[in-house]
């Protein structure tokens, strides 16, 4: 999934409401979607996108009920860089692999929850973690000390 970010200018005083942030697919703009509470202040940061190009405008949200004169954008979503990884599946000793936006996942030693291919695209918890060059789209969801909270989680 991507990530856009959008900076713009600070405004003094802020709007009452804050900013409100539509924005949609440049291939499919009939899919608009408005930001949820309104944002306060730049940046704004909208994560778990699918498209890579999208317009949308911003404005000034009024005491009331008003907004103030929408100012157009468009930009190019940035997906992550991911770093692959296998772990054991705690207590199963099978071999899964996740990736993750950490480089160095491998030297934290923890245990990782992630969806699991091999266990029916169910989330199982790892340990043993070490890095691979084989890509996957199994994504880490979280971060545990062992794995008896991971598995209670």
């Amino acid at each position: 999934m991507a990530t856009l970010t959008l900076t713009f200018p600070s405004v003094s005083p802020v709007p009452t409401f804050g900013f409100r942030v539509k924005y949609w697919p440049v291939a499919n703009p009939t899919f608009i979607t408005t930001m949820s509470p309104n944002p306060t202040s730049s940046p704004i940061t909208i994560t778990g996108l699918s498209a890579t190009s999208y317009a949308g405008t911003i404005q000034a949200s009024c005491a009331d009920g008003t907004y103030g004169t929408a100012l157009s954008f468009t930009a190019t979503a940035v997906s992550p860089t991911y770093y692959y990884y296998n772990g054991l599946i705690c207590g199963g000793g099978i071999v899964g692999s996740f990736r993750s936006t950490l480089n160095n996942l491998a030297d934290l030693g923890v245990i990782v929850k992630a969806f699991s291919a091999i266990a029916g695209n169910t989330l199982q918890c790892f340990n043993t973690i070490t890095p691979t060059l084989t890509t996957n789209t199994n994504d880490v969801v979280g971060t545990f000390y062992d794995c008896s909270t991971c598995q209670g989680s």
